[in-house]
């Protein structure tokens, strides 16, 4: 399985997308941590750009933080330009052929992290 973790998501819009996005492009499930108002899977900009997507609102998993959302990953990526603690900062084409292996299996649970 495979997730796309919107990290403190504040645009209702981009969620959406990233909704519809995720729907399409499946199996692939959406968590929003902590999302900035919890209110943002109602608000109608999130329905208009997640349009066709059925039952919007029950399909985006919201979690407190960011821990909770990749508490049962075994990989994650963290799409950024910036390097923090223990990460380490890798090319996207260098590791596109490990994630495409690791994504493709049914045993792993791999994350795409998105945002701050």
């Amino acid at each position: 399985m495979k997730l796309v973790v919107l990290c403190r998501p504040s645009v209702p819009r981009n969620a959406g997308l990233a909704l519809r996005t995720a729907t399409n492009f499946g199996p692939c499930e959406l968590v929003l941590a902590a999302p900035e108002k919890p209110s943002l899977t109602i608000h109608p900009d999130f329905e208009m750009m997640s349009h066709g997507v059925g039952e919007r609102a029950a399909k985006a998993r919201l979690v407190p933080d960011l821990d909770a959302a990749l508490a049962d990953c075994q990989w994650v990526v963290g799409f950024t330009a910036r390097v923090r603690d223990h990460r380490v900062l890798c090319a996207w084409n260098e590791i596109r052929p490990e994630l495409a292996r690791r994504a493709a299996s049914p045993e792993e649970r791999v994350a795409l992290v998105f945002g701050n």
